[in-house]
């Protein structure tokens, strides 16, 4: 948006998944919204499901990661934990 020279904010944007690039647009207002499906929890919770199948026998796992939306209002309340990589 930037570069085609639009305004912060003058077109309403959105996106998925949080990342440093995301943060910096969110910051600036480029971004208008990002869809936080959680990547770490993604990648976490696999492993923990196999290992309860393998261990236990118990299958089946599901979880819901993407129940949360990420505005400039809030960006700030997860921005360390995204560029630490945990989020």
């Amino acid at each position: 948006m930037e570069a085609a020279g639009k305004a912060p904010g003058s077109v309403i944007t959105g996106g998925y998944d949080i990342s440093a690039a995301a943060l910096d647009g969110l910051r600036k207002g480029y971004i208008s919204v990002v869809v936080d499906q959680q990547p770490y929890l993604q990648g976490f919770m696999p492993v923990v499901a196999a290992v309860l199948q393998k261990r236990y026998g118990i299958s089946g796992l599901m979880l819901n990661t993407g129940g949360g939306v990420i505005t400039k209002d809030n960006v700030e309340a997860i921005a360390a934990l995204v560029e630490q990589g945990v989020r």
